[in-house]
């Protein structure tokens, strides 16, 4: 069903053309690659896109996450950014805020040139 080295859309009926030299020429901010027309992430082992074009409002915040194992629960802090498509919504976490912040502003930086 899924190719190697082949990105899917996230939001069916929004492909681009050419996934494969966008995300050839992106730039990477951890495991999310910024390309002209789209931004590429893994979700449950598949890399998949998001066109900028689908993107209707970004904000950089901290979410707290629980996360339970064999030492109790422990909460984190996880720098994200949050996409919202619609009615979609898409979060992307990073290591630090520093990288959130970068990442940010790309896509800010890509809504603004698409307009």
């Amino acid at each position: 069903m899924f190719g190697l080295r082949k990105a899917y859309p996230y939001i069916d009926g929004q492909e681009i053309p050419d996934t494969r030299s966008d995300r050839k020429h992106a730039e990477k901010i951890e495991d999310t690659k910024f390309g002209i027309d789209a931004l590429y992430f893994y979700r449950n082992a598949t890399l998949y896109y998001l066109p900028y074009r689908c993107i209707t409002e970004v904000s950089s915040g901290v979410n707290t996450e629980h996360h339970s194992c064999c030492s109790g629960d422990n909460a984190m802090e996880m720098p994200t950014v949050t996409l919202r498509c619609g009615s979609s919504r898409l979060q992307l976490t990073f290591t630090n805020t520093d990288a959130s912040r970068r990442a940010e502003q790309m896509i800010r930086s890509a809504l603004s040139s698409a307009k």
